[in-house]
């Protein structure tokens, strides 16, 4: 599946761990979703499952990869409870 590029956008720390915990329960639903189409041998729905959760996981490696190279953070970093 193909469409346009969308720009990047910019999400904090916490909001790209909490992405990161609702892809992984998509990809989870994903899979789930393929083994029920394969056992009933419908191979359209299968293809379809499969790439939307192959997208997901592009998705997520990305995100993942970001997280990453950001690091973790320093104390100086994060907010103070003052």
């Amino acid at each position: 599946m193909h469409g346009r590029s969308l720009p990047p956008i910019a999400i904090s720390e916490f909001a790209a761990e909490v992405l990161e915990e609702a892809i992984e329960f998509q990809m989870g639903r994903l899979k789930r979703s393929m083994n029920e189409e394969r056992d009933k041998a419908d191979r359209q729905a299968w293809a379809l499952a499969a790439c939307r959760r192959n997208a997901l996981r592009s998705i997520w490696s990305a995100l993942r990869l970001q997280r990453d190279l950001l690091g973790s953070m320093l104390p100086d970093d994060c907010p103070s409870s003052d």
